[in-house]
């Protein structure tokens, strides 16, 4: 592990360590999201100043892709480390991931979840790249259903080291017409739409919108709907597969009616005798920011795995895609499905 990353998962222990107490003693949420706050740093890690290399990690990504479509495992030395680390439920190292995509031309897409999770492939949609991350968001499309798809690449010297993935099936029923793909309210074509953001972030702009998304979380634990007012434009726009559309008037309606049978449901919950070993909060795990967009690796109870797209609009996340997954606990690897590194140790450096 790097200096970089030691230090930031001793910086993660100690905030862990600072917030597990009161939660035992029965802390309520809001006072909980008050420490949160005052833990999280406002400001974002630094951006690379090369925006050449951003793209040119952007290039590896893309080719990836069209190697592992085309299950051209002859080609993944170029572009993949030999001690590639898998943290999706699929096999590890280079060797292992040469195998998961072996059978992809030959095999019919047929996009359901549970045949898709464990290989990679699929038409990228959006990617963004920060650092040395690539993030992409990809559609598997089948003759009858479809598999949205976020891949997390880590790269290392123009290669791929590391690899997280969340997938989940798109209903063929959703509360709204937004595209489950394409940016903007009603249906689009998201081929039509860039891959790429096209101009360099500053880190005034990147700072502003993890802030924002950031908050967006330490509002939702607390549920306070008041102060996710103050994160979410007024036209914000759903894609998520079970949530209405509406803008914000209608979500904040949702917000209300859920956070207050969840508060009748705690209520009559008689207070356990000893609370759990570990509790991990809801919040993210690895936030990612390139232009106007910023996407969230997070982790909660319902979904261990949850990814979420946001576009940030007057200064506020005015779009949302949501992909979630219940992922099984045998999986094809024991490399910790958030953290970096191989292993079950949990390294969650951002």
């Amino acid at each position: 592990m790097s200096t970089m990353r030691y230090t930031a998962a001793r910086r993660s222990l100690r905030w862990w360590s600072m917030i597990r107490e009161p939660m035992e003693r029965g802390c309520s949420l809001l006072a909980l999201a008050a420490l949160f706050c005052a833990l999280v740093p406002s400001t974002g890690v630094a951006l690379p100043t090369d925006h050449k290399q951003l793209e040119k990690n952007k290039d590896v990504v893309e080719r990836f892709f069209q190697v592992a479509n085309g299950g051209k495992v002859d080609e993944l030395k170029a572009i993949v480390r030999e001690d590639y680390i898998e943290h999706a439920d699929m096999l590890d190292f280079r060797d292992g991931l040469a195998k998961s995509i072996a059978s992809n031309p030959g095999t019919p897409v047929k996009a359901s979840y549970e045949e898709e999770r464990q290989r990679i492939r699929g038409d990228i949609v959006r990617m963004i790249a920060e650092r040395d991350h690539v993030w992409t968001y990809s559609a598997v499309q089948g003759p009858e259903s479809l598999v949205a798809r976020l891949d997390m690449f880590r790269l290392s010297g123009d290669q791929i080291a590391e690899h997280w993935a969340v997938v989940q099936q798109v209903p063929a029923k959703r509360p709204h017409n937004n595209d489950p793909f394409a940016l903007g309210r009603g249906p689009h074509d998201y081929k039509t739409q860039p891959k790429r953001i096209s101009r360099v972030t500053s880190q005034k702009e990147a700072d502003w919108n993890r802030k924002i998304a950031r908050e967006f979380y330490q509002y939702f634990s607390a549920r306070d709907v008041d102060g996710l007012g103050t994160v979410i434009d007024d036209g914000y726009i759903q894609h998520h597969f079970t949530f209405p559309d509406g803008g914000w008037a209608v979500f904040r309606d949702l917000l209300k009616t859920t956070f207050g049978k969840m508060n009748e449901a705690n209520a009559q919950q008689p207070a356990p005798a000893k609370p759990p070993a570990v509790r991990l909060p809801y919040g993210p795990v690895r936030i990612l920011t390139e232009g106007n967009l910023v996407w969230v690796f997070a982790e909660n109870g319902q979904f261990p795995a949850q990814f979420n797209q946001y576009t940030v609009v007057n200064g506020k996340l005015g779009e949302h895609f949501g992909t979630y997954e219940d992922f099984p606990q045998k999986r094809l690897n024991n490399n910790h499905f958030h953290g970096y590194g191989r292993g079950p140790a949990a390294d969650f450096s951002d």
